[in-house]
Formats: C-alpha cells, structure tokens, sequence
C-alpha cells in the first residue's frame, strides 16, 4: 500500500474515531442536562388531605431552592405530583404512571394511605421512595429502598401506651379507631404494649372514613365507663366524635394521634376540645421555614408532617452528592449513611430505613392551642 493511501486510511480513521467520540459525549452531556425526575404520590384530597396539601407545598418549597442553587450534580429537580386521593388503588395507577410513563428517578409516598400499596413496587423496581408521613411499621420492614422519616406507630403507640399507665394513671381504656391501615395498625401497637404494662382495654369501637354519626359507638363506650378514651381519627371524624361527646355528656379524657397537631380541630371545636391530650414527635421550631411556608401556602400554620416533607429533598441531595452518581443502587446504599440536620431535626436511618432517634412529646390543648406537657 502507498504511503499517500495508508495517511488517508489514517485520517478517516481519526475522524471516526473523533466523531464518534463527540457523539457520546455529547449523549453523555445531554443525559447530564435532563432533570432529575422525582414523583410524590400524596392524598392531596380525602380524609388525609390537610397532610397532603402541607407536604405538596413543603416539597415545592425544597425543589425551588435546590434548582436556585443549581440542582443537584447540574442536575434540576422535576417534581411530578400525583394525588391518591387517600386511596391505596390510585396510589398503584399513581406509582404504575410514575414508573413507566414519566420514568420517575426517585419518589416521595405521602401517608399510610399510600404506603402500603406503593412500597412493594417501588421496592420491586429498585426506586429509592421516602415517606415523610406513613406511620405504619410493616412500610419499611424488608424493604431496601423504602425509608421513612416520620415515628412508626410502634414508636408512637408505645409512647402513648407509656404515657396513658405510667403518667396519666389509667389504667382502663376504651379505644374508638379509624377502620383503617392507620387506625388499625396504632391501635394494636397501643393495645400490646397497654396490656402488657398492666392495663384493659375495655371496648374497641371503629368507624370508616366519611362517617357521619359516631353515637352507637360513643354510646357503647359512655356505658363502659372507661377511665379514658383512645381516639385514633382525622380532622373530620375527630370534629364530629367531640360534638358528639358533648350530646352525649361524655366527659372523661381523650388522647390521640399525631393527626391532632392540625390546630383546624379545635379552633373549629373551641371549648369542646380543652383538656384533649395527643401524641406525636417532639416538634422542633423553625422560623425562618415556617416563613418560607406562610410565604409558599398563604397559611401561617405548618401542618403534621410538612417539615419532613421538605427535609426529603435535601436527604435525598445528600444521598446523591455523596454517591457522586445517578445509579438508583448507590443512591439507596447511602441513603443508608445520610446524617443530616434538617429543619424536622438530626437525620439518620438504621438497617431497616427508619429514622433514629425520635423523641417523642405529651401535648395538651387549652384555648384552641397546644402545649408540650411532657417529653420522653
């Protein structure tokens, strides 16, 4: 072969090779420049939406200040919402959606609501999913991807068992519940950590979300003549079970759940609702969040679960930046070993994905307004 011919040869297989290699890079290039899609499945109507609307803004409110200051690894945050309507069935055409239409990256589950239906898939995809709000144990348990950030019920319910025999000195308890993954799930973590302190549960009565007369089972109970009444509802039921008391005479102490922190209740049930005692984490106080919030909403009240919501961004940018990749894979393993101060409190996660240590609190409602009573 001529030297003229083998130089030729030479130089097209340098451009080839030239050409090629911009290809890819600009391939890898435009990958780089695709936001990082994250999807939310929250009950943004339904008897949990007060918890959803929170976390949807909070979220928003996380998203914008990432993308200010560049996104994540050059990277936008694309937030997709998805409403469950507080139904596990369209949390799963939700996720169904989320997964192979808008190939999600990452993703957010709200509630219980949603949880249960959602964790199995995106645990079956290899997607990394933080819930901010489900309380449930079983959510996280043989789940690697899955993570949580609000106190499992088992947490809760133990502390409320905890409160109810060693501080407040019941000692027999009716329990009135939300026929529900939640209100099933607290209720018995309640009720085997009550008994086994030395306490009786003396009547189980539930109700199914959208009831409008608790009175057979509020009857019921008044006839038992507990010491105290567990009341495990939402804003709805919640409202419509202390009017109720109130018809029946009904006058002994009443402790709930987590959900009461939504002050809606008793500025709504005023007086009715003095003397009501209910559980939930230690909230840590924030300003310059609960600014941005009011700022965000146009409501000046930060609802359950709406600090979590917005610490979710930032742990899963830390999860990232610390894996220095996009792999969904890695992303979970340092999910693992996040450790972060968020606006919710320290974060970290132990083997089975939740957070640790949660320090829970004792509040009581006095002028439509709680106060932290006692903390473990």
């Amino acid at each position: 072969m001529k030297k003229t011919s083998k130089i030729i040869i030479g130089i097209i297989v340098l451009a080839v090779v030239f050409w090629g290699g911009v290809k890819l890079l600009g391939t890898k290039d435009e990958k780089t420049k695709e936001p990082i899609k994250i999807g939310a499945i929250l009950p943004l109507t339904g008897p949990a939406s007060f918890v959803g609307e929170g976390m949807s803004y909070a979220i928003q409110i996380a998203a914008e200040e990432i993308n200010r200051q560049g996104g994540i690894g050059g990277r936008e945050i694309q937030l997709i919402l998805e409403n469950s309507m507080s139904e596990g069935k369209t949390a799963v055409s939700a996720i169904q959606k989320l997964i192979n239409v808008d190939k999600i990256d990452l993703l957010i589950g709200g509630s219980t609501y949603e949880m249960m239906a959602i964790s199995p898939i995106a645990e079956q995809n290899k997607i990394p999913i933080i819930t901010p709000c489900s309380s449930k144990p079983m959510v996280t348990e043989n789940n690697n991807y899955v993570f949580r950030l609000m106190a499992s019920d088992s947490i809760q319910a133990n502390w409320a068992a905890n409160v109810s025999y060693n501080f407040l000195k019941k000692k027999k308890v009716a329990v009135i519940y939300t026929n529900d993954e939640w209100g099933v799930g607290f209720l018995n973590e309640f009720k085997n950590k009550f008994t086994s302190l030395g306490g009786a549960i003396v009547q189980e009565e539930s109700f199914n979300k959208g009831d409008r007369d608790l009175k057979i089972q509020l009857i019921k109970i008044k006839n038992i003549n507990p010491e105290m009444v567990l009341f495990l509802g939402v804003e709805a039921e919640t409202i419509l079970g202390f009017k109720q008391m109130k018809e029946l005479n009904i006058n002994m102490p009443v402790l709930g759940g987590a959900s009461w922190s939504n002050l809606t209740i008793w500025k709504e049930l005023k007086e009715i609702g003095d003397g009501s005692l209910y559980v939930k984490a230690r909230p840590i106080s924030n300003d310059e969040f609960n600014k941005k919030y009011e700022s965000k909403s146009g409501s000046s009240q930060v609802p359950v679960c709406a600090l979590e919501a917005y610490d979710t961004l930032y742990v899963f940018k830390e999860a990232i930046v610390n894996s220095d990749t996009f792999d969904k894979e890695k992303i979970m393993n340092e999910l693992y070993k996040v450790k972060i101060k968020g606006v919710s409190g320290d974060i970290n996660f132990n083997s089975t994905g939740d957070r640790f240590p949660i320090q829970m609190s004792l509040f009581k409602v006095e002028n439509s307004k709680s106060e932290e009573i006692l903390t473990q």
